[in-house]
């Protein structure tokens, strides 16, 4: 992916809210911006994501996020920024699996 606004994402707003489970495997990222994300999840609907071997490229690469884990709504909401990085439950990584160049 390059110059892309955003990662993957599980909506945090639809109407119809299930568990997502997201595995992402041997990524490269190019040219986000500092606050993007690779993966966004919702706690409270159980969603999980699992990233292994990441590369995140670019002069802002340090100030991208892997992994942001939100509490979503049902319906037209907003949903909730609870943490960014991960939390063993709802963002899967090990530090190792996540390269910055």
């Amino acid at each position: 992916m390059k110059d892309c606004t955003y990662g993957i994402a599980s909506c945090g707003n639809c109407v119809a809210q299930f568990s997502r489970r997201i595995e992402v495997t041997n990524l490269k990222v190019e040219n986000l911006k500092a606050g993007q994300f690779i993966v966004a999840v919702n706690s409270n609907f159980n969603d999980q994501a699992i990233l292994k071997n990441i590369h995140i490229l670019g002069k802002s690469a340090k100030q991208v996020f892997p992994c942001k884990i939100f509490n979503g709504v049902k319906g037209n909401g907003n949903f909730k920024l609870v943490k960014m990085g991960a939390d063993g439950k709802h963002c899967k990584y090990n530090n190792n699996d996540i390269h910055f160049n």
